[in-house]
């Protein structure tokens, strides 16, 4: 066996690894969402969890705190990705356009989760400051993605007030639509959302890309 093929077989295993790893966790959250909404969320343990996995509860500590940490994290990593798609480096359309564009095309388990789990932090004090933190994570990570793109520093104060309010938008459609929409109807919610996304106000990123597109030969 060559060096190439060492390191390739090497680079595969830990991929693997990681594919594992993060079946594991969403396994996990998918977990706690679905015995929290059969049970009351206080009616749930962690034990519980893992029994529904089949897993150990040292596997689960290696992942999660508890099972506040758990729950909340069901939508992790699907909100980065989707905020993450909303401004391309390089692109002659509006970014609210593209914004409501892929928002549109989420996947309805995406906004299943998303619900179910804010109708469980909306009656749980405990879930507030998790779902909280939850939120700040996703703000950073995609400053960081989208400042990398637009060439800006991750803490460009109107790239961070830009991606809050579409959470912020985002948040507070789903609230509204728990109180008022149809039951099950996410195509509602989805709607309700991109229609109160006129508040975003993306000029500045439109600018800051055809000021790049303008110096790129």
């Amino acid at each position: 066996m060559t060096n190439t093929e060492a390191i390739d077989q090497a680079a595969a295993r830990s991929s693997l690894r990681a594919q594992k790893k993060e079946s594991t966790r969403i396994a996990l959250a998918e977990a706690a969402l679905r015995l929290c909404q059969e049970r009351g969320y206080t009616h749930v343990t962690v034990s519980d969890i893992v029994d529904a996995v089949g897993v150990s509860r040292r596997t689960f500590s290696n992942y999660f705190t508890g099972k506040a940490e758990c729950l909340v994290s069901i939508v992790d990593g699907q909100l980065d990705d989707l905020i993450a798609q909303f401004v391309p480096e390089s692109s002659d359309e509006d970014a609210i356009v593209e914004i409501r564009r892929t928002l549109a095309a989420t996947p309805i388990d995406f906004w299943q989760k998303c619900t179910a789990l804010s109708a469980l932090v909306n009656a749980e004090p405990e879930l507030q400051a998790f779902s909280y933190a939850s939120d700040q994570r996703s703000i950073d990570y995609v400053a960081e993605e989208v400042a990398e793109r637009l060439c800006l520093a991750p803490d460009d104060l109107r790239l961070r007030i830009t991606i809050s309010s579409v959470v912020v938008c985002v948040k507070e459609c789903v609230n509204r639509w728990l109180k008022t929409g149809p039951e099950g109807d996410t195509g509602a919610l989805v709607r309700l959302i991109i229609d109160n996304l006129d508040v975003v106000n993306t000029d500045w990123v439109n600018d800051v890309r055809r000021a790049g597109n303008a110096q790129t030969p």
